[in-house]
């Protein structure tokens, strides 16, 4: 290999060496590129319905308000079903 390719391959290895180093380093990342957050939730629409019943809903035993758990524990979104026309009622704009 001629002097001036290995001083070219020697230029080009520091370089990404450089580049490397500087992204590898703690808090290269901006705030802009972090990743999205994390949703956490789940369909409800039958929840009145399974505490109708006698469904009860505990933390650590103890009997709380279902969505109050559910919030405690991560939950940032919940989704309702409301049908037009639903068979006897249920998931229906009056249930809901």
């Amino acid at each position: 290999m001629c002097d001036s390719r290995r001083f070219s391959w020697a230029v080009v290895l520091a370089a990404a060496t450089c580049l490397g180093l500087y992204v590898a380093r703690p808090g290269a990342v901006s705030a802009a590129k972090k990743a999205p957050p994390f949703y956490l939730g789940a369909d409800i629409s039958t929840l009145t319905s399974v505490e109708g019943r006698g469904g009860v809903y505990r933390d650590e035993g103890k009997p709380d308000d279902a969505l109050a758990i559910f919030m405690k524990h991560g939950w940032t979104c919940m989704r309702v079903r409301i049908w037009v026309d639903p068979s006897g009622g249920a998931t229906g704009l009056e249930y809901t």
